[in-house]
């Protein structure tokens, strides 16, 4: 790790402005693609909810119209 701490150090020190472009990009890119994963996954979960809830009414309904 110290290897690479110090590889870093030196691309900043003769190329300074694309090592700090490529930096961003790499964890702008990093950050998305977590984000995405959580929403992705938030929603996948509030889509399950929403069906188990329809599901549920659906039978509830149908069990209190049989019962009349």
């Amino acid at each position: 790790m110290l290897k690479l701490w110090k590889w870093y150090q030196n691309c900043l020190a003769i190329h300074p402005v694309k090592t700090q472009v490529l930096s961003s990009g790499l964890i702008w890119g990093f950050g998305d693609i977590a984000a995405q994963t959580i929403t992705h996954s938030t929603a996948k979960k509030h889509h399950h909810l929403q069906s188990l809830h329809h599901m549920i009414h659906r039978a509830l309904g149908n069990y209190n119209a049989r019962k009349i």
